[in-house]
């Protein structure tokens, strides 16, 4: 579900993530992904810098519709934005620079196997919190409870 945002909301969001996908695009108009999850809920939230209650470090999930893209995607931030590529676990490869993790998704379909185990117990994401999208044409999509989720902490 695509809703109406706020000024403040659009503006905050646009500050936090216009310039990467400007400069994939500028690399490679033709190609197309999407900035998901917890970057985005976290720049809604304030909090894009703690990982103080988080497993994994802070980083940027970016999904494609499959390997073109992935492949694309990939070049650009290693031949022209000079990250590092590092492990690749499942569809996930993990990427960085100095200042920014990036953990791209390939497009392949999730197996149960490519969960992660915490504590024996099978931990993915929880659905509302971690729907909300932002497209490289700047489609901001989100569940219809996102913000007030976000805004308490569900």
């Amino acid at each position: 579900m695509s809703l109406p945002l706020d000024k403040k909301q659009s503006k905050s969001i646009l500050d936090n993530f216009q310039n990467l996908i400007d400069t994939i695009k500028g690399y490679d108009g033709s190609v197309y992904f999407w900035i998901q999850g917890g970057a985005i809920r976290r720049v809604i939230d304030g909090n894009t810098k703690s990982t103080e209650n988080w497993f994994w470090p802070v980083d940027i999930d970016i999904h494609c519709n499959g390997k073109s893209d992935y492949n694309k995607i990939k070049n650009v931030l290693i031949d022209k934005m000079n990250f590092k590529e590092g492990e690749t676990v499942g569809f996930n490869t993990f990427l960085e620079d100095s200042n920014i993790k990036i953990d791209l998704q390939n497009g392949g379909k999730m197996k149960k196997s490519d969960c992660c185990m915490l504590s024996g117990n099978i931990f993915w994401a929880d659905y509302t919190i971690s729907s909300v999208s932002l497209d490289s044409n700047y489609n901001l999509k989100y569940h219809k409870d996102f913000f007030n989720d976000v805004k308490l902490k569900n």
